[in-house]
């Protein structure tokens, strides 16, 4: 409840603010002449503001992943907590809330686009023009909450794993549970569980998963290129930033953390970006492919190796909670929704403090203050190639391998009574 409070909190408040700073004069070069904010935007207001600006897709994005998904799952979380759940049930409520709440980063993620995309730094002859977008107290506690509802998420799903066995070993599952379970301990040919050949697609699919994913890394995902007086102006000698605004899937943290001056929201969100992006990839794409590489040796499913302090068993069993921290689907859906339509959302903005100046413009010269031509780069593609290799090997996973929430292995269980009645007749 603390945490869908502060999710609550942080759609109320600002999360992010545009500010204009004007520095420079005849007589003094460092003088201050203007520092204003031209816009506050607290979270409805953002959405209201987008939807206006026909930027559907990003409006969607952010109501889902800023509103709906946490609030949704912060309810079924309590529900699942409080009210006596079948345990099934509970365990599929628990499992598809984990994997979808991951995409309440996505705020996280147009916010860090956005601060990029609108940040100029244009240096005339003794003046000097700055407009940036600040993350503000919003972001900062949406991060904070987003980052503790998934940890809760994880804690909750071990929590039900660990119920499931303390019922198994007091003797309090059902005859057919028991009998299920009691199946899975059959001795039986290592061929009723694992085959050559399906060892060796797992293993040689994990394998490609992470090649894609770590080739990806070295392309842009996103570009926007602006077009107008704002592209003149950033073409200018002196000015610090490009109307080419780039975006590599490396260093898109560190382009973010330098855009903006509230450095513990940037410190925050780059941390977050790191962390899905960057480390839990290659983590989950190590321990997919030491596990599958265990199957084709050994023919055994590393979950229910007989020791217990093995390490492929504690590698295997971390994995099925590690897949929900992997955000490429996040990201890409970022990247693809800046591309179509940031345009949109930053001409709204401009038109919003500058629509007259704008317009005057562009009757007496023909050029707009602004537009964006948005377009996605190769490392997109591979990014989400990736991502759907990555979704498939862990419902591979959860299917063949076992995953406590779903509880195949009874299905496993069952399998392997009917094999071993046919070795006794």
């Amino acid at each position: 409840m603390g945490n869908m409070a502060v999710g609550i909190w942080s759609i109320f408040t600002p999360i992010c603010n545009v500010q204009l700073k004007i520095i420079g004069g005849i007589v003094d070069p460092a003088k201050l002449m203007l520092d204003d904010s031209l816009l506050v935007y607290t979270f409805w207001g953002m959405i209201n503001d987008f939807w206006s600006s026909k930027s559907y897709l990003i409006c969607i994005s952010l109501l889902l992943g800023g509103c709906v998904l946490p609030q949704t799952k912060g309810i079924l979380t309590m529900y699942c907590w409080v009210v006596p759940t079948h345990k099934s049930t509970r365990g599929w409520i628990l499992f598809v809330t984990d994997i979808l709440g991951r995409f309440a980063f996505v705020n996280q993620f147009f916010i860090a686009i956005m601060t990029i995309a609108l940040r100029a730094d244009i240096v005339l002859q003794g003046l000097t023009i700055e407009v940036t977008a600040q993350p503000v107290f919003g972001i900062i506690s949406g991060t904070v909450g987003t980052t503790f509802m998934m940890l809760l998420s994880t804690w909750t799903m071990y929590l039900h794993n660990n119920a499931y066995n303390d019922a198994e070993r007091n003797g309090k599952l059902s005859n057919v549970e028991t009998t299920n379970r009691l199946a899975a301990q059959i001795p039986v040919p290592v061929e009723a569980e694992f085959t050559n050949k399906l060892a060796t697609i797992s293993f040689a699919t994990s394998l490609v998963s992470g090649i894609f994913y770590i080739y990806g890394l070295q392309f842009y995902g996103l570009s926007l290129d602006m077009i107008g007086l704002a592209q003149y102006g950033e073409m200018v000698k002196g000015s610090k930033t490009s109307p080419d605004k780039t975006y590599y899937i490396l260093s898109l943290p560190g382009i973010f953390y330098n855009s903006t001056n509230i450095k513990i929201a940037a410190l925050l969100i780059a941390s977050v970006y790191f962390f899905i992006i960057l480390v839990m990839p290659i983590v989950v794409w190590l321990f997919s492919v030491a596990e599958w590489f265990y199957v084709l040796r050994f023919k055994q499913n590393p979950r229910k190796v007989d020791h217990k302090n093995g390490v492929m068993k504690h590698i295997s069993s971390c994995t099925q909670y590690m897949y929900s921290w992997v955000g490429l689907e996040v990201l890409c859906a970022a990247f693809y929704s800046s591309s179509l339509e940031m345009n949109n959302v930053v001409n709204w903005v401009v038109q919003k403090q500058f629509g007259n100046v704008c317009n005057a413009f562009h009757s007496a010269i023909g050029i707009s203050c602004l537009h964006i031509n948005g377009t996605v780069g190769p490392g997109f593609f591979y990014l989400l190639f990736s991502a759907l290799i990555f979704s498939v090997m862990y419902f591979k996973d959860s299917y063949y391998l076992g995953i406590s929430f779903m509880k195949n292995e009874n299905q496993q269980g069952l399998r392997e009574i009917n094999h071993a009645m046919q070795q006794a007749v």
